[in-house]
């Protein structure tokens, strides 16, 4: 049974719970922020379908990269909306045009959950990043039941989350069902994010009715939270100064199987991967531009196929995959855990909250965080110069 898996090798997708046919399995089982699978025995009649599904137990073959991109969304509207550039608004519109649905993350109020469109109308939903683990509900057998359906799908979620899905479906449908992956750094828990609500709620004395991570009103370097209180009042900052994301560079409020992850290297099943492509003002200042620019990685032909059929809608240039790899190594390797992880963890234990424990050990100097202001330096230099 799927128990053997533990807490620390867990990604947490939910295929045992959607697989299971007693409905023995639930996302219930705190620990360390997480909710983990946990199985009423008296339900569960042991015939391990929970392991058949489990990406953990189950691993993929290891794709080869067949062409790596920058890029960027011609429309501007669409690029301004998104967290780099905008790749995902174009990849989504192709497949609703061919009467195909859209799945992927999007703000339930101030959970993260993934749900399925089929309109360009709620596309906005899916938009921009969600530094949180998102709930996927029953998405996959609702995918399942479209694509037999012979429908058009295009599923974004993170590397364990393509895997997951992967692995869930069992079956090929090329040409029929796009797996969009992002470089991932890890996932921080929605426990932890409503801490974090609650505590910005307590500072601004305001409740929170909306939140984004990457608005580019100041532009994509500049890009950083902005939140909507109950009273009208916005208040922005860079990413480089948010609590949350603070801790999320330091890698001390991870999902335990983030500092392991198994589906880095091309191990993710996906078709395509989606970044920022950090570094561009410094490789090909002429390409960049002040509202985002992203790296897109094609690893099989599927995801090739998909490229070439929205590629009239981008701008986009060839790169060598190291010149993504450098600024964005999270796409060969997993983040190392934060040196005050075990610390975070320990005021948890005894008491602390999550958001208290987060203050205490965020890492300020972290070296994302160092890359991330060198950056920011490097494009001042390059507009005096020009």
């Amino acid at each position: 049974m799927i128990d053997k898996v533990g807490e620390k090798n867990c990604c947490i997708c939910g295929n045992c719970v959607q697989r299971c046919p007693k409905e023995a399995i639930s996302l219930t089982k705190n620990f360390n922020t997480f909710n983990y699978p946990e199985i009423n025995y008296n339900l569960c009649n042991g015939c391990n379908r929970c392991e058949t599904v489990c990406p953990t137990l189950n691993e993929l073959n290891q794709q080869q990269c067949l062409g790596a991109y920058m890029a960027k969304n011609i429309n501007l509207t669409e690029r301004k909306l998104s967290s780099s550039g905008g790749m995902f608004s174009v990849f989504a519109n192709y497949i609703i045009e061919n009467n195909g649905l859209v799945c992927g993350a999007a703000f339930d109020g101030l959970k993260v959950k993934h749900i399925i469109v089929d309109n360009k109308a709620d596309l906005y939903k899916l938009r921009g990043s969600k530094y949180v683990q998102s709930d996927l509900g029953d998405c996959f057998e609702q995918i399942e039941k479209y694509l037999d359906n012979n429908r058009l799908v295009l599923f974004v979620g993170c590397p364990c989350q393509t895997a997951a899905l992967r692995i869930y479906l069992k079956k090929d449908y090329s040409n029929q069902l796009y797996l969009v992956d992002f470089i991932c750094h890890g996932m921080l828990s929605q426990s932890l994010f409503d801490d974090y609500i609650k505590y910005l709620e307590r500072k601004y004395k305001s409740r929170v009715v909306s939140f984004s991570f990457r608005d580019k009103t100041d532009g994509w370097i500049e890009s950083g939270p902005k939140v909507k209180f109950e009273n009208g009042k916005i208040k922005r900052w860079p990413l480089y100064e948010d609590t949350y994301m603070q801790g999320y560079f330091s890698a001390v409020c991870m999902k335990n199987s983030c500092y392991t992850c198994k589906y880095k290297n091309f191990h993710s099943g996906s078709d395509v991967t989606f970044a920022d492509y950090w570094g561009c003002e410094i490789l090909d200042p002429e390409f960049y531009d002040f509202y985002g620019v992203s790296a897109v990685v094609i690893n099989n032909e599927n995801g090739n196929l998909l490229f070439n059929n929205i590629s009239n809608n981008i701008e986009y240039k060839a790169v060598d995959l190291e010149n993504i790899v450098k600024y964005n190594s999270g796409l060969i390797k997993p983040f190392e855990e934060g040196k005050d992880r075990s610390l975070f963890m320990d005021k948890i234990k005894n008491g602390s909250t999550y958001i208290e424990a987060l203050l205490d050990t965020a890492d300020k100097s972290n070296i994302i965080l160092q890359s991330y202001r060198e950056i920011k330096r490097k494009i001042k230099i390059l507009k005096d110069k020009y």
